[in-house]
């Protein structure tokens, strides 16, 4: 009462105030418009009141609106009401200092004395009311502050969601859990000077862990300890996740750094993504803002989800490692081994604790503490509990039903060992104590309690059992009268009802029923083997009952009725359950069998089928958790065809089914119902929508806008806003229009163009479903950042939970991520997807074979080949088994492994790989489909590599002449082939076809790509290289320069395109015999090379090579000398003694040392390199024959003529075959050999072989080109030597 007074008093005087503030302005406001001068006071005074009437405002507004807390509203009412006091003053001295209109001459002479004598006052009054104020702003802000502090700590809570760990408390009985303070390694933990602030607690099952957690958790915050609690259950899936964890301590963690901690948390909430790892380094965080020793208790470690123990551990070290003032406790069954300190929970350690929990038991039951039975329900519990506590639980309600103390001594006689020896006993006593309806019953019970989704209520637990007994047309007739006393009677104390719930007494419970055959049939009486839990029969019976349920039930149109979703649980108490767990059951109950499948085919066509979907809709936004469910639908496909049975057929039978009921809601309440409307909606998710047929397309106008467009987009527009307030059906209504409207909408409009930012700004009250929709409405229209920020708005808002939907988001986000070219980004997602979807659908499920596939493609174009090739491996292997061989997807798996393998140099693998792709791809899609073009193409490529240039040429022009027909001659994939073809050809030494391709290729590209793409300029540089092969080195020079060029302005100097061009630009000055310029060239690039691709990076190498024969050629032989030793040593190491480049790197070598008449040495090297050659390239490569040449010449120069006559024969017959008789290359053998055989005095043959060489080269060359004149003044010389002058005039001419 006397809070209500309080808030009326400062309301009324508020009000007052406001009054008395605005007529004294009033006076103030109409004086001024007669005098336009007015008096420094009175201009104060109206300034003064003015921030009188804005605070004013804000306390009314306030106290209207409940923010003002009832001790602010007690410290504002003193100030409030003498500042009314010091205004109606105010007023008064106002009303005497300022003339009116009716005032006589003589009355307003009187006020101007009057008013620099109240001056004094006004200055006064206006001196406390700004005290006032300024009071008041400070407290009003100090009070916003607070708020502020304090709407956020509930927005962080919100979305931090932690655990309420004070549920998690179990009591201790007085006097137990002590002995943990006086353990001499709790206390070594515990002393603030220790260096090992992690202890491990284990035990087995039931031995008091939880409880002695409580009790340590409690003892320290008694003494004002700063202490963190946090409880794993394997029984409960909300407090097995490691996200769980961090987010509940986090939240901890604010009590003690309420502010600062709130900061931190805000701020991880406007991150992206906020996932497990980021959650625990702002835990991290906001631990190092917190003083003092800080404790941390975490339960039941061993029960975190699957193989999650060891990333736990690791958040723990990483945690004592970076925080100090932290110490941890953790309490499990098994040992830690990375605890230096740990303590095992036996049977001696707990022996009080045993004891004292015996005693309080036997104290409850008198017919235990019957004197005629001494202390031997004592002494037998305490010698056969081996520290268990829950065995002592479960044997004292089982003593407890002794009628008399006799029967209780037999009973103790016969106490069983263990858990299992327990729960053997108590289900073998059901068996005795059971007739066959109730041990049924107990049976049923037992498998639904056990193999259930979640903790079945009563109810339900009811109406499952009713319709797993008999014909639904009877369902009324088995349901229990006393469900409660029906379930407890038969189950004995092995089942708890709590809240209305029915639950297992303890997880181990569950493990003993569910233990394979073998172990029953070892150990177990056979009658106790009936209550063995068969978990695949189970579900399966559990999947059917839910469906038979669902067939049933009659409730209409769930979307169209605005009480229903309410009133189901009390009608239909079954619902909610079947509906969200029909199709999980379902999916681990093994193979359908014919029976399944027409009980599920059957509910498809009848009514319940269309009042589920309507009704899971509602579920499915009521409770984001429900998401799950999606997932399941998925795995529902794949188990669908574990039958054999085809599930295109079950998804035609859903369509028909979807299309008649929309059929009949229009004849039956017309287009424009909201009842058909909603159905058609949903039908428009369903249905494929046809892809836009002009994608580039850019306009602001909905050409073709979808039925009711305005009303939608207004909808839009309004969503976020009022979403909330509307009832549950409306809600689901309105997802649904605006996913039907952004599935059809094809353009941008703009209303759609301002939405982006009403969506993010409302992201918190918007459902995933709707936000992803509208993310994929942005991706559609490639709006890749916009579809970006939305996405990761929704990832926010499910980051922490295990829904199917998450992984929709993270595989999205990675295809926008794909899009952008950021594939490092990318590769992140698409890889947190594949383990989710591992975990969850398996290995070898469809949408977790995608997931791989993706992730395949993300790191090829990272360039980690050797991953990429070994996940584009598994999921071919997995798309074969799950789609069959030739299914499109398997084919794209399989061409995506060849690229690896082409990337890897594994081209024989590859080219097998590939043809294989092409003849399926042929075969099923056609053979000008765009993906059996990309198989023949890349083939062609692999077939290049491999030298087999006619079968590659032949390929590439059979693609090329087929992209030209399906996208004609410029478009840019047919100028990809063209290119190809181009290197083709020069790889066949066809120059002059190959300048062709390359020059009509180029100009389309230019015409088509514009003249500084990089597809352009790639084929330019090729061009110029395809130049220099047909030794047009200044056109060669020309275009390499411009090349160069053109890369450095687009790509920059220290590109790896760049530097390439520039190193063929050097090539080229050095055949044109400009050997300065080709050295500062090649040096230069050399440098940067090496800067940016390393030192042994192959282009790298190909650099120093050159520079190194440029050396050569300007006669710098020592400096050449050390270039090529280190390219070839660098070559060995990266590329092998036997690749051919290493051997040209020898090559060179030796052909250095020869000119630096180093002739022993060259001759070793010439000779290990024409050994390695003819083994890996063949006798009659071309490099092959030019090392033979050389070493020919090295022999020569150390005279060793014989040798050099043998090598220089053998070496010119395989050019003459290879190369014919006048190739420059056969000319220079010849000339050589000729040289040789004079050297040996056969002068004849010498002549011989000099006058081919010299008839050659005029032939070739002309009688003035300089290689002819060297040829006739070796014929002279042969000539002279011989002794005869025959001929020698004419050698001289």
């Amino acid at each position: 009462m006397a809070e209500a007074i309080a808030v009326v008093g400062l309301t009324a005087t508020v009000v007052t105030l406001l009054g008395a503030s605005n007529k004294v302005l009033g006076h103030l406001y109409q004086f001024h418009s007669k005098f336009q001068e007015a008096p420094r006071t009175l201009r104060d005074t109206r300034t003064q009141l003015n921030l009188i009437v804005d605070i004013m405002e804000q306390i009314k507004n306030r106290c209207t609106d409940g923010s003002l807390t009832m001790d602010a509203k007690r410290a504002l009412s003193p100030i409030v009401e003498d500042s009314l006091t010091q205004v109606t003053v105010l007023d008064g001295l106002i009303e005497k200092m300022l003339p009116t209109s009716t005032d006589s001459t003589l009355r307003r002479a009187r006020k101007a004395i009057a008013s620099s004598r109240k001056e004094k006052e006004v200055v006064a009054i206006l001196g406390t009311l700004e005290k006032h104020m300024v009071g008041l702003t400070c407290y009003l802000s100090q009070e916003s502050h607070k708020e502020m502090v304090a709407m956020r700590m509930m927005g962080c809570k919100s979305w931090l969601r932690p655990l309420d760990v004070g549920s998690m408390y179990q009591t201790k009985l007085p006097g137990t859990c002590d002995w943990i303070w006086t353990d001499p390694t709790f206390m070594k933990w515990n002393q603030p000077s220790s260096s090992d602030r992690l202890l491990c607690i284990y035990g087995t099952h039931g031995c008091g862990k939880s409880v002695l957690a409580s009790s340590i958790v409690e003892r320290l915050k008694s003494h004002q300890s700063q202490t963190l609690f946090f409880y794993f259950s394997g029984t409960d899936d909300s407090q097995r996740k490691l996200d769980s964890l961090v987010r509940t301590l986090l939240w901890q963690l604010q009590e003690f750094k309420d502010a600062l901690g709130v900061e931190i948390v805000h701020k991880l909430m406007s991150e992206y993504p906020s996932v497990t790892p980021r959650l625990l380094d702002a835990f991290k965080e906001a631990a190092r803002l917190v003083e003092g020793t800080v404790y941390c208790v975490i339960d039941g470690v061993d029960e975190c989800i699957d193989d999650s123990t060891p990333k736990l551990l690791e958040y723990v070290q990483n945690l004592l490692n970076t925080t100090t003032n932290f110490r941890v406790v953790l309490l499990g069954r098994r040992h830690i081994p990375q605890a230096n300190l740990w303590i095992k929970i036996d049977s001696s350690l707990i022996k009080h604790d045993i004891d004292a929990f015996i005693r309080h038991g036997i104290e409850k039951f008198p017919i235990l503490k019957h004197p005629k039975l001494g202390d031997s329900v004592f002494k037998t519990l305490q010698e056969k509990s081996d520290g268990m506590f829950l065995w002592v639980e479960l044997m004292i309600d089982y003593l407890k039903n002794s009628a008399m103390p006799s029967e209780v001594e037999k009973r103790l006689c016969n106490l069983p060992y263990g858990l299992e020896g327990a729960y053997r006993c108590l289900f073998s006593k059901l068996i005795e104590k059971l007739d066959d309806w109730q041990l049924d019953r107990a049976i049923k019970i037992f498998a639904f309690t056990t193999a259930s989704c979640r903790a079945l209520k009563v109810d339900e637990l009811r109406y499952a059992y009713a319709l797993g007994t008999g014909p639904s047309s009877t369902l009324g007739e088995r349901l229990f009268l006393e469900p409660e006393q029906a379930i407890l009677d038969v189950c004995g104390d092995l089942i708890n009802i709590t809240g209305g719930v029915v639950r297992l007494i303890h997880i181990s419970v569950k493990e003993f029923l569910i233990r394979p055959k073998e172990k029953w049939l070892c150990v177990d009486d056979p009658k106790v083997m009936k209550f063995r839990v068969d978990l695949e029969a189970t579900h399966r019976s559990l999947g059917l009952i839910c469906v038979d349920y669902l067939g049933i039930s009659e409730y209409g149109f769930p979307l169209h009725d605005p009480d229903a979703f309410l009133a189901f649980g009390t009608h239909h108490p079954f619902l909610e359950y079947a509906s969200r767990h029909a199709i999980p059951h379902l999916n681990q109950s093994g193979p359908p069998s014919q029976i399944t499948v027409d009980r599920i085919n059957d509910f498809i066509e009848s009514q319940g089928f269309v009042s589920w979907v309507e009704y899971l809709a509602m579920l499915l936004v009521d409770d984001v958790s429900n998401s799950m469910l999606v997932f399941e639908l998925d795995t529902f496909k794949s188990w669908w065809g574990k039958g054999g049975h085809v599930w295109r057929l079950f998804e035609d039978k859903v369509r028909v089914s979807w299309r008649r009921e929309l059929a009949n809601r229009t004849r039956r309440f017309g287009v424009d119902d909201l009842r058909t409307e909603q159905w058609r909606n949903l039908v428009d998710l369903t249905e494929s929508i046809e892809p836009d047929p002009n994608p580039g397309a850019s306009s602001v106008a909905l050409h073709e806008a979808p039925r009711g467009s305005s009303d939608a987009i207004s909808q839009i527009m309004n969503f976020p806003n009022n979403y909330t307030t509307l009832p549950l059906h409306r809600q689901v209504g309105v997802i649904l229009r605006l996913q039907s409207y952004l599935q059809r909408a094809k353009f941008l409009t703009d209303p759609l163009r301002r939405l982006l930012e009403i969506i993010l700004l409302g992201a918190d009250n918007i459902p995933s479903y709707v936000l992803l929709a509208i993310g994929m409405f942005y991706y559609r229209l490639n709006k890749l950042e916009d579809a970006l920020r939305v996405f990761s708005a929704t990832l926010t808002k499910v980051e922490n939970r295990e829904a199917p939907i998450k992984l929709v988001i993270l595989e999205s986000i990675g295809n926008v991520l794909w899009e952008q070219e950021k594939y490092q980004e990318a590769e992140v997602m698409y890889r947190r997807t594949l383990e989710a979807r591992e975990k969850v659908l398996g290995k070898e499920h469809t949408s977790t074979l995608w997931s791989a596939y993706s992730l395949g493609c993300a790191l090829e174009k990272l360039g980690k080949y050797e991953e990429a090739q070994a996940i584009h491996r598994q999921t071919l292997e997995g798309r074969k088994r799950a789609l069959g061989k030739e299914h499109k997807d398997t084919l794209d798996s399989a061409y995506c492994l060849g690229h690896t393998l082409e990337m890897l140099e594994r081209y024989e693998e590859a080219e097998a790989v590939y043809r294989q792709t092409l003849e399926a791809r042929e075969r099923v899609l056609g053979k000008e489909h765009g993906c059996t073009l990309w198989s023949a193409y890349s083939l062609g490529c692999v077939l290049a590599y491999r030298e087999k240039y006619e079968e590659a040429e032949a390929m590439h022009r059979q693609t090329l002449k087929a992209r030209e027909r399906v996208h004609g001659k410029e478009h840019k994939i047919t100028l990809e082939s063209a290119c190809r073809l181009g290197y083709v050809l020069v790889g066949l030494k066809k120059y002059d076809e190959a300048e062709a391709v390359h020059r009509q290729t180029l100009e389309a590209m230019e015409e088509v790509l514009g003249k500084e793409h990089a597809g352009t300029l790639s084929i330019a540089c090729s061009l110029g290289c395809v130049l220099a092969h047909r030794e047009k080195y200044e056109e060669a020079e020309a275009v390499h320069r411009q090349t160069l060029k053109a890369r450095e302005r687009v790509l920059g100097k220290e590109h790896e395109d760049t530097l390439w061009s520039a190193y063929k630009l050097g090539y080229v000055l050095m055949n044109l015999n400009k050997y300065e310029e080709a050295e500062a060239v090649h040096g230069q690039t050399l440098e940067v090379m090496e800067k940016v691709l390393g030192k042994e990076h192959t282009s790298t190498l190909w650099n120093a090579y050159s520079l190194g024969c440029v050396l050569a050629y300007r006669g710098k032989y020592e400096e050449a000398e050390a270039v090529h030793r280190q390219t070839l040593e660098a070559r060995e190491r990266v590329l092998g003694k036997e690749h051919e480049d290493t051997l040209w790197s020898a090559y060179k070598l030796g052909y250095v040392l020869m000119n630096l008449n180093k002739y022993e040495e060259a001759e070793a090297v010439h000779g290990q390199t024409l050994e390695v050659m003819e083994k890996v390239l063949g006798k009659e490569h071309t490099s092959t024959l030019w090392n033979a040449y050389s070493l020919g010449c090295v022999l020569e120069y150390r005279g060793k003529y014989e040798e050099a006559e043998a090598v220089h024969m053998r070496t010119l017959e395989a050019r003459e075959r290879v190369l014919g008789k006048e190739h420059g290359d056969t000319l220079w053998s010849a000339c050589s050999l000729g040289r040789v055989l004079a050297y040996r005095g056969k002068y004849e043959e010498a002549e011989a072989m000099h006058r081919r060489t010299l008839e050659a080269r005029e032939g070739v060359h002309g009688k003035e080109f300089m290689i002819a004149l060297e040829s006739a003044h070796k014929l002279r010389r042969v000539l002279e030597g011989w002794g005869t002058y025959k001929g020698v005039k004419d050698a001289h001419r």
